[in-house]
């Protein structure tokens, strides 16, 4: 199927704010604005209402090509902490409204971006009355999915089953959703992808203190306390001389484990060399991690089959990056060509990595160096978006052949 054949009319239906938004955001903005770029009609659909909006202002508008519409309003304004019946009416207002526009626009592929029941069969009934093709993508298992009860698991395996084909991250996930989906559904593998053009706007400064700097997400499952611990080793192994400081760049005030972080800071005498920014606008990031000295990462492990996206960013910094050998990084990486790369808990190690980039500024510049060459290819969805809109042409003749009718 050529695009002058027949267009491809994507929508993607989210939560995630755009086109300021988070790493969701990032994730699928990094191949839509390219199948925008290559003819496309591209939709995103923000079906409800988040705090996390607030840095937008506009309900709808045009960004790289994409087309952008909030089904609602943008966040909650006034009322900070709607009650859940307030956010259920605005959620299935969104749903619906947003069917509007996908018979406007004469949508042929839908990409849902969120994980909900109601969402699951509502648009899995849209899609089987007006024979739209119905993908889905994922970059984690359901949340939470290991630690569910066998019945649980078992109806959240039964509800991917509604999808015609699923976009997948990490070759985890790739066996995950294969093992789950229906027969006749597919899986594309569409690894990490960055915008390549993230740090076109930011300029080299020099800090009043080098850093490290290391960014987190809600869920505990970055390591914070392990950087935490790390750091803690790195100055003790510098001694009296100048230690870089450490910048967290996240949420932190609703981490589960904010109280083990505060004590062991405080224990640890490490008060004045930690600089807690918080969460940020996803767009003044890279500017914080293009100064930085160093980049830091230091899960245990990534239970969800998901891959860092902020390693992505970290490795088009051009800054050298110290981290953890979790989950799939090791795939990709090279330990002394991409990265300094040591087992998860190693602290002494990962400390001397620091200090030993810290020592060695050629060898820093050229791990750095290295790593953007590699995220320009391998993470740069360029490189994929050709098979990607072929796929998705492919999912809308099925659709429109009647195959899963």
């Amino acid at each position: 199927m050529s695009m002058r054949e027949n267009r491809i009319r994507c929508a993607l239906i989210t939560m995630a704010p755009f086109p300021k938004g988070n790493v969701s955001t990032i994730r699928f903005s990094s191949y839509l604005r390219l199948v925008a770029e290559a003819g496309a009609d591209v939709h995103i659909f923000i079906v409800s209402p988040t705090k996390m909006a607030a840095v937008n202002h506009s309900v709808e508008g045009v960004h790289d090509n994409m087309h952008y519409k909030y089904m609602t309003r943008i966040t909650w304004r006034n009322n900070a902490n709607p009650n859940i019946v307030v956010k259920l009416a605005y959620y299935v207002c969104g749903i619906f409204k947003s069917m509007h526009y996908l018979r406007k626009y004469k949508i042929n592929c839908i990409i849902l971006y969120h994980q909900d029941t109601f969402a699951y069969l509502a648009y899995w009934l849209f899609c089987k009355i007006f024979a739209v093709a119905y993908l889905t993508d994922k970059s984690e298992l359901p949340y939470g999915y290991y630690k569910m009860s066998s019945m649980r698991q078992k109806f959240h395996r039964w509800q991917l089953k509604v999808f015609d084909g699923f976009i997948v991250m990490t070759k985890a996930l790739e066996k995950f959703y294969a093992g789950v989906k229906a027969k006749s559904a597919t899986t594309f593998f569409l690894p990490m992808t960055i915008n390549q053009d993230r740090y076109m706007n930011v300029r080299k400064c020099i800090p009043e203190h080098k850093y490290i700097a290391v960014v987190f997400g809600t869920h505990n499952r970055d390591g914070l306390y392990e950087s935490l611990v790390t750091y803690n080793h790195y100055r003790k192994l510098v001694g009296e001389g100048e230690a870089y400081r450490l910048v967290l760049i996240g949420d932190y005030d609703k981490l589960p484990v904010r109280k083990e972080l505060d004590a062991y800071i405080e224990e640890n005498g490490l008060a004045d060399f930690v600089d807690i920014r918080g969460l940020l606008p996803i767009d003044e990031v890279p500017q914080i991690l293009f100064n930085a000295s160093c980049l830091l990462t230091t899960p245990n492990e990534y239970v969800s089959g998901g891959f860092p996206t902020k390693l992505g960013e970290y490795m088009l910094s051009g800054v050298p990056i110290v981290a953890t050998a979790a989950g799939e990084i090791p795939m990709y990486l090279e330990h002394g060509v991409h990265v300094l790369m040591a087992k998860p808990k190693d602290y002494q190690t990962l400390a001397e990595y620091i200090y030993q980039l810290q020592s060695d500024p050629i060898m820093a510049e050229n791990l750095a160096a290295n790593a953007r060459d590699l995220v320009s290819t391998v993470f740069n969805a360029d490189t994929y978006v050709e098979s990607l809109i072929e796929y998705m042409g492919n999912m809308i003749g099925r659709k429109r052949q009647g195959e899963w009718l």
